[in-house]
């Protein structure tokens, strides 16, 4: 199914990683200050890496950033700044213990694993038609209708819970306190799902300036529920599919992706401090503002230590976390009750690192490479992140030439980047939402098709 071709300078980056990364072991001997420097050298490899192999909006270069930025920024912004990435400063209280050295490893073999499957995998391919029904598009009128609909519905549900947090409090939504009207969460899926019909079926609107910005502005409600995750996922989809559409070199890319960087860092710290009563200006005053903000981002990098304290406490790995979305999915859907730490890493994390703070509904969020590491150890921190970049990488081929699979892929691909903080299989309920449209538009092609033959 895959044709698999490796590439030469890529290959001697990873070459000259690992004698590095071996030097580095040979002559440091504080374990700490070893780890961290063999995950400041795979952090630079894998930066390097991608920008030989991939456009830098691509989908596997922003899963890569997605994953510096949740998991390895702190430790290796601690090389360069004053922060130190051993103070816990959620969550967890105190100075972080030894555990960091798996903590740093974990994140390198993540980088590693990240590096092998970008030399592996080829995403090069001729744009060719390959299925009649790509032939057959959903009217655009009715697509626009729908995404009116959506953009109604959006626009509603962040108000709600922007009036929802005034009176009451962020938290108080992870604590079924908040009751949604009835549609408001079918109408928003609706906004995200006419979205990627459009962009999917009608090529022109995949570089129409006026319509992405629109969506964009429309996405930003929900941000108005306290969490930036949704929008700032949204928003780099939205550039990966505004840049697969254009020639643009790498260079002129990351002066774009810097500017864009920016804008992220001045809504999500919006976000942050009206929903924590803050003030925006008393952090522009601050000290590195910029800085606080990436090493505020990186909270899962404290996920993925509770997952290895974790692990070296129980000395078993326990697989089944890795499934964990699958089986709250599934249970959900049949209404069954389940006692959450046992099937979900996040709240098992949560739970043995702050019972108190828990049980107020308060979490430290998950991550996959931290699943990764509680099932399957240090090794599991290099398969699982290849495997994942392998297949986003090598499954966006098929998007060039399929359309309703261009549908799916980018339609999930938002959760997909979420994934450094949340669970493995965090996409899987959005995939499903389109494989469901897919059957829905795919029954109602096969109906038209017959007419036309029959008529």
């Amino acid at each position: 199914m895959f044709q698999i071709k490796t590439r030469k300078k890529p290959l001697l980056i990873l070459y000259l990683t690992l004698l590095l990364s071996i030097l580095m072991s040979l002559i440091i001997d504080d374990g700490i200050n070893r780890s961290l420097y063999i995950l400041c050298i795979s952090t630079l490899s894998v930066f390097f890496i991608c920008y030989c192999c991939n456009k830098i909006t691509s989908p596997a270069s922003l899963l890569i950033i997605s994953s510096f930025v949740f998991l390895g920024c702190r430790p290796f912004l601690s090389l360069f700044t004053s922060f130190d990435y051993r103070n816990a400063d959620w969550f967890i209280t105190g100075y972080l213990d030894e555990n960091v050295i798996y903590t740093n490893y974990a994140v390198s073999f993540m980088y590693f694993g990240y590096s092998v499957a970008l030399i592996l995998s080829n995403n090069n391919s001729a744009h060719r038609e390959c299925y009649n029904l790509n032939k057959i598009k959903p009217n655009i009128i009715f697509l626009s209708m729908l995404f009116l609909f959506g953009s109604l519905g959006q626009i509603l549900k962040g108000f709600y819970f922007y009036s929802f947090i005034e009176s009451n409090s962020y938290v108080g939504i992870y604590q079924d306190k908040v009751n949604l009207p009835m549609g408001y969460n079918f109408l928003s899926y609706l906004f995200y799902c006419s979205f990627f019909l459009i962009c999917a079926f009608y090529d022109k609107f995949r570089v129409n300036k006026s319509f992405l910005l629109i969506s964009i502005l429309i996405a930003a409600f929900s941000a108005m529920k306290g969490s930036r995750g949704e929008f700032v996922t949204f928003l780099l989809t939205v550039f990966c599919i505004y840049y697969n559409e254009k020639k643009v070199s790498n260079i002129s890319l990351l002066l774009k992706m810097f500017l864009i960087f920016i804008a992220v860092f001045i809504i999500s710290e919006f976000v942050s401090m009206w929903r924590s009563g803050g003030s925006f200006i008393a952090l522009i005053e601050g000290d590195n503002p910029l800085m606080q903000f990436i090493y505020g981002m990186g909270v899962s990098y404290i996920t993925l230590y509770q997952s290895v304290k974790i692990s070296l406490i129980s000395g078993v790995f326990e697989f089944h976390y890795l499934i964990s979305q699958l089986l709250i999915t599934i249970f959900s859907v049949l209404g069954v009750q389940v006692y959450l730490p046992g099937i979900s890493y996040s709240h098992l994390a949560s739970k043995t690192a702050n019972p108190q703070l828990y049980e107020q509904g308060f979490g430290l969020g998950g991550s996959y490479l931290g699943e990764s590491y509680i099932a399957m150890g240090l090794i599991g921190c290099f398969i699982i992140p290849f495997i994942v970049l392998f297949l986003i990488n090598k499954l966006e081929v098929f998007t060039r030439y399929n359309k309703t699979f261009y549908f799916v892929y980018y339609s999930s691909l938002p959760s997909v980047l979420f994934i450094p903080r949340e669970t493995l299989f965090y996409f899987f309920p959005y995939a499903v939402k389109g494989i469901i449209v897919v059957f829905i538009f795919t029954f109602y092609a096969n109906i038209k098709m017959r007419r036309f033959n029959n008529g």
